[in-house]
């Protein structure tokens, strides 16, 4: 059997800067250049005539697989999902971590989030992190069927002759870190306690992936258990270490007089001395932004066995990625040679003006990244990829 007669279905939504929609119009370009029967839904559409439509999709022959970003296009016949009803898989591509997912996977399922659960039997989960699977695969018994998928990347649709004119740039919101912990404000006196030793860990903790560090904390606290408070805290972690992480590197640069210009909104709050800060862009507008600069600042570290997509993507479109590494990263035969990358943030400013005062090499490693990632790192690879696990896992 050839997986190329088999239909695969793809779901796109309203998503904020239309970041995965874009992946998925890359995957889908790259089956149409495969052979490979495809289709996209819009869940923008109309509920009821989208939903015809997949009936009668299900009804011509059974598809190879269905597949949505952070779990879109779930689909529930009073309380069944139509994925187990019909016997295929849809895959849930999870590109935020699990633990901000996890009324959609936790089990028994809570009736208010039915309509949303992945399917029971047939939901597969992908992660962009091996973390993030370790996750799923512990907190959820291995219920599901996970594999790791990491990110690829996305190249700006037009090619571009204009200047490098921008030396770095970041692309991103910017969230308070105080004004996050002002929200905790309402929380209990134990929740609060825990959540504020947790964020003071995450920051002295180097690469310590979420979970460990939130068992860390409740083994050192004696917490007894308590999954829903553990969940809360990690949520809550995950998202205060990437508020955190995010102005404290553009902080670095800007007391070293290293200039950025950061796109995004909700930066209002760091009075930042020497960056420029723009007004957001949607993920087309930020891809050609790429093509302007010399260096695309990354800061992920939460990602601590995957990597984020902005990295392939300023590759794609000839930045330099300025970033932290990862497991996954550094298990990347090239990847070093092709990016500046810091391992430490004392290193960050530093080595950043160091490159950007070196033009021939910024030149030849621009080449090279764009080089590395059109072999191996783009959305288009990842559908192909992802086609085969699993056809031959239905095998």
């Amino acid at each position: 059997m050839n997986p190329r007669d088999q239909r695969v279905i793809l779901f796109k939504g309203d998503v904020q800067y239309g970041v995965t929609n874009r992946f998925i119009e890359d995957m889908e370009a790259a089956y149409e250049e495969d052979g490979q029967s495809c289709v996209t839904y819009d869940l923008k559409e109309d509920f009821d005539t989208l939903k015809h439509k997949l009936i009668d999709e299900f009804s011509q022959a059974k598809p190879l697989l269905a597949l949505g970003f952070n779990a879109m296009g779930q689909f529930y016949v009073n309380d069944k999902s139509v994925y187990d009803m019909v016997a295929f898989p849809h895959i849930s591509w999870l590109v935020d971590h699990p633990v901000h997912h996890i009324l959609r996977l936790e089990l028994p399922v809570d009736p208010e989030f039915r309509q949303a659960h992945v399917p029971d039997n047939f939901g597969l989960i992908a992660t962009i992190d091996r973390g993030h699977k370790q996750f799923i695969d512990t907190s959820l018994a291995q219920k599901y069927g996970c594999f790791f998928l990491p990110h690829g990347g996305c190249k700006a649709r037009k090619e571009s002759e204009q200047p490098r004119d921008l030396n770095i740039v970041f692309c991103g919101t910017g969230t308070s870190p105080d004004a996050l912990r002002n929200t905790w404000k309402e929380l209990d006196a134990e929740e609060l306690k825990l959540l504020e030793i947790g964020v003071e860990m995450d920051g002295a903790e180097e690469n310590l992936p979420t979970l460990e560090l939130v068992a860390k904390l409740f083994t050192e606290q004696e917490q007894k258990p308590n999954r829903k408070l553990f969940m809360r805290i990690m949520q809550n972690v995950e998202r205060y270490g990437r508020a955190r992480e995010r102005l404290q590197t553009l902080n670095i640069l800007d007391d070293a007089g290293v200039k950025v210009e950061v796109f995004g909104k909700g930066w209002g709050f760091a009075n930042f001395k020497n960056h420029n800060v723009h007004k957001e862009l949607d993920f087309e507008e930020a891809l050609e932004i790429f093509q302007r600069s010399k260096m695309s600042l990354n800061a992920s570290s939460f990602f601590t066995d995957g990597a984020h997509e902005r990295i392939f993507s300023s590759m794609l479109n000839g930045a330099i990625p300025l970033t932290n590494g990862s497991k996954y990263l550094d298990e990347l035969e090239g990847f070093s040679e092709v990016v500046e990358k810091y391992d430490h943030s004392d290193l960050l400013a530093e080595g950043a003006r160091t490159a950007l005062e070196n033009s021939k090499e910024l030149e030849e490693k621009s080449a090279a990244g764009k080089e590395f990632s059109e072999n191996g790192h783009t959305f288009g690879h990842r559908a192909i990829e992802l086609r085969d696990i699993i056809f031959k896992a239905l095998q």
